[in-house]
């Protein structure tokens, strides 16, 4: 395998300060406690989302949809994008921390209240939505804004790699908003009483945050203003980047509910719950990489291993596209029920589009990390219009399919330009040996269903998973150096397991 330095491993012109198992054990701890931050409460408000959308119907479950992707677009105004500037920011000053985090609540603050105004005047006068999805859209709103302050405090737990305590808070979200959530629904069948527990979900978490981060010493008002000017600077390409990629992410349904019929919004919107999944999963372990990757790449020190982690999120996307691509009929009628039939055709288009999201997704952490996030906003910009145009084009004619395709090409066209503005600046890069694999992988899932086409989609998926483990095996997608430190990254574990 390429000798490509890694985050995972050590290198001769760079010792680290940790030992190769504990190092990457730190890393896969941190992984894990974002794998949970994100799967526990998404798993559990997934299942109310599933509820919902077997009692609400197609139709108002398409509502829903229209509702949380435009509050999720107007956060942007509440968030700003700022959680990885705060990262960043917190780990490499930590004595900046009372600073930094003040300021950050109060242009939170300030920005949350406008964030509110804009969404339901817009809604309701620019947009002219019915009061239903505006008062859904102004109820996750609120939610929204509780989001926003809960960032800053979990990016203080972030960037000290306790990402155990981001665990909990999320935990807690995820308890109080599924469970809520799915009382609410069953009892109602009311979408807006599905959105009051969003929103008091996320309250919850902003409480148990609250209460898990340490004293700190009070600063003046003078000095919070003060940093709160410096902080709006550095966070403005940060917000335009997050807004791009927001809207970038979330107008499909927006888009189809003005030339579709809310039927098939919901039709798409259910296999975009899928895609979710993955796109929170690759965020994860972009997470959990980000503190490291923020300072190496800020003295320029190993940044090879940025390349180095592209290629193993290139490798493990193309693992799990092609097992939603194969699963993709028996998993809708599953999860769905027959009403949402026309979604396994929708996924048959968004299953090869993760391949790409996930690279897209680490890229903007890699341009964060480099300080090159400007550049991520206008590949996000550039890409969205190629969508939007593409989507304008084959909805007419495709409905819910022709806004998947439109996802696909603009999601692969986003990465491409990606990867290049990363190998421009010569923060990372993805070899040929690995490309290949990657592409064998692919072409892999398309053999097997044709092969075991009469078998049915379990049989495909397991032998899927032979060959391709096979594929990269013999193709050394990890070097030895990586299976031993993963190695003793695991063993003492499993030793505590055995004892």
């Amino acid at each position: 395998m390429s000798s490509a330095p890694s985050l995972l491993v050590s290198t001769p012109t760079a010792p680290p300060i940790e030992a190769e198992g504990a190092q990457l054990r730190r890393i896969l701890l941190n992984g894990a406690s974002l794998l949970g931050a994100y799967v526990l409460p998404r798993g559990l408000t997934f299942v109310a989302a599933l509820t919902a959308a077997r009692v609400l119907g197609p139709a108002q479950f398409g509502a829903y949809s229209t509702a949380t992707s435009f509050a999720m677009i107007l956060s942007i105004f509440a968030t700003l994008g700022m959680l990885p500037l705060l990262v960043r920011e917190l780990g490499r000053r930590p004595e900046r921390t009372a600073d930094l985090l003040g300021a950050a609540h109060l242009i939170k603050a300030a920005a949350s209240i406008v964030m509110l105004i804009v969404l339901g005047l817009s809604a309701h006068f620019l947009l002219h939505y019915p009061p239903t999805i505006v008062a859904a859209a102004l109820l996750l709103g609120i939610g929204h804004a509780f989001i926003s302050f809960a960032e800053n405090l979990g990016a203080w737990f972030q960037a000290h790699e306790r990402m155990n305590v981001w665990l909990e808070a999320n935990v807690v979200f995820g308890i109080v908003t599924g469970g809520l959530g799915l009382l609410l629904v069953l009892w109602t069948r009311n979408l807006l009483w599905f959105c009051v527990a969003f929103a008091i979900g996320q309250g919850a978490e902003l409480a148990w945050l609250m209460r898990r981060m340490p004293g700190m010493q009070t600063r003046p008002a003078h000095a919070r203003l003060l940093q709160a000017r410096t902080l709006i600077r550095q966070a403005m390409p940060f917000a335009v980047a997050f807004f791009a990629l927001t809207v970038f992410y979330k107008f499909d349904v927006l888009l189809l509910q003005r030339l579709q019929s809310t039927h098939v919004v919901g039709v798409y919107a259910a296999g975009y719950k899928l895609v979710d999944i993955v796109h929170a999963l690759a965020v994860v372990a972009a997470a959990a990489l980000y503190p490291r990757l923020s300072r190496m790449l800020s003295s320029n020190e190993r940044a090879p291993a940025s390349g180095r982690s592209l290629e193993l999120f290139l490798l493990a996307g193309v693992l799990g596209a092609g097992m939603l691509w194969l699963m993709r009929q028996p998993l809708t009628a599953w999860l769905f029920g027959d009403a949402y039939a026309g979604t396994a055709d929708v996924l048959g288009l968004l299953a090869p589009a993760l391949i790409a999201l996930v690279l897209n997704i680490l890229a903007g952490y890699l341009l964060s990390a480099a300080d090159r996030i400007a550049w991520l906003a206008l590949a996000y910009t550039a890409a969205g219009l190629l969508k939007l145009g593409l989507g304008l084009w084959w909805i007419p004619q495709y409905g819910a399919v022709g806004m998947a395709a439109a996802k696909l090409v603009a999601e692969c066209v986003l990465a491409c330009g990606l990867l290049a503005v990363l190998a421009f600046f010569k923060s990372g890069s993805l070899t040929m040996r690995t490309t290949v694999l990657a592409g064998a992988a692919l072409l892999a899932a398309f053999a097997v269903n044709q092969l075991t086409g009469n078998l049915g989609a379990f049989a495909a998926t397991l032998g899927y998973l032979f060959v391709v483990a096979c594929i990269y095996a013999l193709g050394g997608a990890l070097s030895r150096a990586e299976v031993r430190a993963f190695k003793q990254a695991v063993s003492p574990a499993l030793r505590g397991a055995g004892s």
